[in-house]
């Protein structure tokens, strides 16, 4: 097929999301996206991609990474094929060091890490099925955490995944040391998602976990996740051995009030989430 020249206007169809999530409501953007979208429909290509380019979230040219999703699409699959490269530039140029940061564990380069999380991602985004790419229009970032997640649990790490570069327990808790005033070192919240164990769970799915996940406050939050996703325990007989306790400089009674104050958020959310 001949590609549509640059100058001709961007051919829209239906903008109205179909699929559903797991709890049963149909997909719904962000009213700035749809905002976003019905601006720009009337811009040729060329337009477009110059919109695009401002990285400003303040200004009103700005495109979210959702908008670039549904013309990537449109361009896509009307033939418009130089615009839709450049548009998916600009996507790549936007999440690529959030990616290198979060695969930066692995035992594969950041590079290699990175090329399988955007080949994943543009399955979705240029899918025929519509519904493959319906949920990066909804919550880009949440979307690529998930498959990014996906990639990070293929392969092994070069240290320990709950602690990354942090030391693995805080001062206070090394023998010999003595106590300081300071925060200990907490799972890196930023890429939690991707460090759960969720063999065979789908974009949405991780989606859904990072979402609950986020109702919990700290500390409860990185106690819970220590304790049902890396199987921490809270406490032990042995001296050396590392406990939630240990981590915090707190005692059993008040990690287990925190794990519960975690568990009742989660309850919280279940019940408002349907």
């Amino acid at each position: 097929m001949d590609e549509i020249p640059d100058s001709a206007t961007i051919p829209t169809t239906d903008t109205a999301l179909t699929g559903k999530p797991i709890k049963g409501r149909r997909y719904q953007r962000r009213s700035e996206v749809d905002l976003q979208i019905r601006e720009a429909t009337h811009l040729t290509p060329d337009e477009l991609v110059r919109r695009a380019r401002s990285r400003d979230k303040k200004s009103s040219q700005f495109l979210s990474e959702e908008t670039l999703v549904y013309f990537i699409r449109q361009l896509h699959s009307t033939g418009q094929h130089s615009a839709r490269d450049q548009l998916i530039e600009m996507l790549m140029a936007r999440y690529s060091k959030i990616v290198h940061r979060r695969v930066s564990a692995l035992s594969i380069s950041r590079d290699d890490a990175l090329s399988e999380v955007t080949v994943r991602l543009f399955r979705r985004i240029l899918a025929l099925n519509p519904g493959l790419a319906e949920y990066l229009q909804v919550n880009f970032w949440s979307a690529l955490k998930a498959i990014t997640f996906d990639v990070c649990r293929k392969y092994p790490v070069k240290f320990a995944p709950v602690f990354g570069e942090l030391d693995p327990l805080p001062p206070e808790a090394k023998p010999g040391v003595a106590k300081k005033t300071q925060s200990p070192a907490l799972v890196d919240m930023d890429t939690e998602i991707e460090e759960v164990e969720s063999l065979g769970l789908s974009v949405e799915e991780i989606a859904s976990i990072d979402e609950a996940l986020n109702t919990i406050p700290e500390p409860a939050r990185t106690a819970f996740i220590l304790y049902h996703y890396f199987d921490l325990p809270i406490t032990s007989i042995k001296s050396n051995a590392d406990t939630i306790s240990r981590r915090f400089g707190k005692s059993d009674k008040t990690i287990s009030t925190w794990l519960k104050i975690a568990e009742d958020h989660l309850e919280k959310w279940r019940r408002t989430d349907v």
